[in-house]
């Protein structure tokens, strides 16, 4: 753990990707917000916060990738989505039942910054432009949530890789070419399919020279074919 005094006594954020809400943030509410933030690194595979533990810091990524899962029931884990640098985790719950809803989990090596709990709300309650920014951003999250909900609901199990496929090239990775550090558990877990199934369709869009796949080397031959395999319901 790195205490980060050494970043301009916490005055500024010194995330190599700047969270667009620290915008909006004073002089006053940086100082606050900052003086008790703490550097933390995390291996890939470890956890930073647990589904149903209490909230007590916020986290900003600052390097690396973070996944983000809720368990649902009989065992059974939904990959919600992937956390990128710059991006503030940890909120849902926040007022509510001050509980973490999801769990996040390191992916590749990272590096966060842990945002005290209670310097964070203090902020939220005096600066009203930072609240209504990060209101709008949980929004932003919620309508995804909810179109995420009716895909994996409503489109076909072919339709839910190639969706996969989609958000890894040109959200995550931003490229048609792409290493992956998931797993393919964590894949079948995004498309809420099994492995094998997942696998086994893989296989289909390799074998119609649509995508290759070499190991967790990944690339896109057909993209315009994939998007039209997204929206089969």
């Amino acid at each position: 753990m790195f205490d980060c005094a050494q970043y301009e006594n916490c005055n500024e954020c010194c995330c190599p990707v700047k969270p667009l809400l620290y915008n909006d943030l004073s002089k006053e509410n940086k100082e606050i917000l900052f003086y008790h933030r703490r550097e933390v690194e995390f291996k890939a595979g470890e956890t930073i916060f647990k589904q149903s533990t209490a909230i007590t810091h916020i986290a900003c990524l600052r390097e690396g990738f973070v996944k983000i899962t809720a368990e649902a029931h009989q065992g059974k884990t939904l990959l919600i989505g992937i956390s990128q640098p710059g991006d503030i985790f940890g909120i849902t719950g926040l007022y509510v039942d001050e509980i973490h809803h999801s769990s996040f989990q390191a992916i590749t090596d990272i590096k966060v910054c842990l945002l005290e709990v209670n310097s964070f709300k203090q902020v939220l309650e005096t600066n009203i432009k930072f609240s209504l920014s990060l209101l709008k951003r949980l929004n932003q999250l919620a309508i995804k949530s909810k179109n995420r909900t009716i895909d994996l609901t409503s489109k076909t199990m072919y339709a839910r890789v190639a969706d996969m496929i989609i958000y890894l090239s040109t959200i995550i990775y931003k490229s048609n070419k792409f290493t992956t550090t998931l797993k393919r558990q964590d894949l079948a877990d995004f498309c809420a399919l099994s492995k094998e199934c997942m696998i086994r369709i893989l296989k289909s869009y390799k074998e119609d020279k649509i995508i290759s796949i070499k190991g967790d080397d990944f690339e896109i031959h057909n993209l315009n074919e994939l998007k039209k395999l997204s929206q089969y319901n």
